[in-house]
């Protein structure tokens, strides 16, 4: 068998004959970027070979690397290994650290979670009561039965009893029952563990469901983004119910490493964890659950289910207590999932008597409108280029990365995430620097540079003019970091879907602009954009800086929520209910209001 050499971390890694060198790094936990899952059409899972037999290139490296090929650079889902070879990740591919939001706006909520646990004093038997234990335990407990007695329970339930003189403390589930029983001196405590299931990124919340408190947050990419970093990506990956587990497999991976890491921190074991709640969109969902998400991605793009579902959280493979429970809240339809039930949840909005609406931004946008009365949804189709994605020199929001652009005396300022050299920018970045430009009157209404106003911040390239934002000598990578007119049309594209998407929804729920009371910006993305130069290249609309909210990880709070009370996530399942779909892809005037959004304002 070859071997596989990776630099600079020297790992080795066995590998197998014409094998590609994505396949193999994706067996060692190794995640490179791709965008297109492995199909050689984004470019952006580059290696360079430094020695060894590979496979010649491929047409689509031909076409995308041009000279780099003859540097050894190569992609490497096109990349076959033949012999031993070894490999070096570039710098820019290397970035561990990543900017994601984790904390959202905070509701006050009564702690009654689904799981407590109780002190109880259980009957002694005799030959005049010959009761099972079980029966005495569900007798001190005040009630009649419950769903489920998990084996694990009974194995233990005389032991604890006897030992304990019959007086035990129960962690039982409100609506499944029993779920462990301590000795009464015991000084476990009962936890849950909530879960925000991003298309780009997981963070997990460790929750004291005795207090309520979050003891510990942990965040990480969704480690599935080596098979696509969007969500139609994946779905066509998880074409078969194979692929649907092994993405479910590399989810629930990271999961456990973040239960882990969090349990770690609290200094508790990952056996206290009695609940978990997760949250994601539609196609998470399924994932997560081993569901193929197939007829997602066909027409009519309906879930397999939409119900909320409480599942053993062992089934799946996560690392928790043996009898402990998985919940997740309903979706809401195709491509409107269980965050979208969870952001409008946090931020209240449904309890708006004015017109205000959630946009969660992500590869996946989820709007959900309320105009006052009822609750619209509807999903849209962004893409990754606010991740950085498909952007010649993006990156996602880490160590870095240009997260933001400014003019000063008609040169072009910058910020770096982490304070080092610039290695590209993203998404927040990029929308900045247009903005800056149309301001300055440097870019125009359809997205094309005027380069003649101010020659010395362009180079030419072989296709077109390049804006630089910063100079190779600025650069760690020694490479000019540029933002290119294919770039610009990338973000038209994004910000045009989501623009539209807002403008349908709008005109369906009957509100007017100047009806719209706010407009709360969540996720990553939302949380560290500049509302202005959102509005300014039409991202928003413009119904002044004062209304637009930055709420952070709704998603992640909602839930929280759900986890730390049983009223809330009754509630959730209600809007889940409530909430109206709308599909504005088939609206006869779509294409026209696309088309039009695609430009950029001329007047701020």
């Amino acid at each position: 068998m070859p071997r596989l050499i990776v630099q600079p971390i020297g790992l080795r890694i066995q590998a197998e004959e014409n094998e590609t060198i994505l396949e193999s790094l994706r067996k060692s936990s190794i995640m490179l970027p791709s965008i297109c899952g492995g199909l050689g059409t984004c470019g952006k899972c580059i290696i360079r070979v430094v020695r060894g037999d590979v496979s010649p290139p491929s047409g689509q490296e031909l076409k995308l690397l041009n000279e780099k090929l003859s540097n050894g650079f190569r992609l490497a889902c096109q990349t076959k290994i033949l012999k031993d070879v070894e490999v070096e990740i570039p710098t820019e591919n290397m970035a561990h650290f990543y900017k994601v939001a984790i904390e959202g706006v905070e509701s006050p909520v009564v702690v009654n979670p689904a799981v407590k646990d109780v002190v109880v004093e259980v009957r002694k038997p005799s030959l005049s009561d010959l009761k099972s234990d079980y029966d005495r335990v569900l007798e001190a407990l005040k009630v009649e039965s419950y769903k489920a007695l998990p084996l694990a329970v009974l194995k233990k339930l005389p032991s604890i009893l006897r030992k304990s003189k019959w007086n035990i403390k129960v962690v039982y589930h409100r609506d499944l029952g029993v779920l462990d029983v301590l000795p009464v001196d015991s000084v476990k405590g009962v936890y849950g563990l909530a879960v925000d299931i991003g298309t780009t990124k997981l963070v997990a919340y460790l929750i004291n469901l005795k207090t309520g408190e979050t003891e510990a947050v942990k965040s990480m990419l969704n480690p599935q983004i080596s098979f696509g970093e969007d969500v139609v990506s994946r779905i066509t990956y998880a074409s078969d119910y194979e692929k649907t587990i092994q993405l479910q497999r590399v989810v629930v991976e990271g999961v456990n490493q973040l239960t882990e890491e969090v349990c770690k921190t609290a200094n508790i074991s990952p056996q206290d964890i009695y609940e978990v709640v997760a949250v994601g969109n539609t196609a998470m969902h399924h994932i997560f659950l081993g569901i193929p998400p197939k007829t997602l991605g066909l027409a009519p793009f309906t879930p397999v289910v939409q119900n909320p579902i409480n599942v053993k959280a062992s089934e799946i493979g996560l690392n928790v207590n043996e009898s402990g429970n998985l919940y997740l809240p309903p979706v809401v339809a195709g491509f409107v999932g269980a965050d979208a039930v969870a952001d409008a949840l946090a931020t209240r909005i449904y309890e708006s008597n004015e017109p205000c609406v959630v946009v969660d931004i992500g590869t996946n946008t989820e709007i959900i409108l309320n105009n006052g009365r009822d609750l619209y949804a509807c999903s849209c189709a962004s893409g990754p280029a606010f991740e950085g994605a498909r952007i010649k020199h993006g990156m996602r929001a880490g160590l870095g990365a240009i997260e933001s652009v400014y003019m000063d005396s008609e040169a072009l300022k910058y910020k770096v995430i982490g304070g080092v050299k610039p290695m590209g920018i993203c998404g927040s970045g990029i929308v900045d620097a247009l903005a800056s430009l149309l301001d300055a009157g440097l870019l125009g209404g359809n997205g094309r540079f005027n380069v003649s106003k101010s020659p010395n911040l362009f180079i030419k390239s072989d296709r077109d003019y390049e804006l630089i934002v910063a100079s190779s000598e600025e650069s760690d990578t020694r490479n000019a970091i540029t933002i290119t007119q294919r770039d610009i049309r990338e973000i038209q594209l994004a910000k045009s879907a989501i623009a539209t998407g807002l403008t349908l929804l709008m005109r369906d729920a009957g509100v007017s602009l100047e009806e719209l009371s706010t407009i709360y910006l969540a996720g990553s993305f939302g949380s560290y954009i500049n509302p202005r130069s959102a509005v300014r290249i039409g991202l928003l609309p413009n119904i002044g800086l004062n209304k637009v909210k930055s709420v952070g990880n709704t998603a992640g709070t909602g839930a929280k929520m759900c986890l730390i009370s049983y009223e809330e996530r009754i509630k959730a399942e209600d809007l889940a209910r409530r909430i109206k779909f709308v599909e504005f892809y088939i609206k006869p005037d779509f294409s026209k209001i696309f088309l039009k959004n695609l430009n950029f304002p001329t007047e701020t």
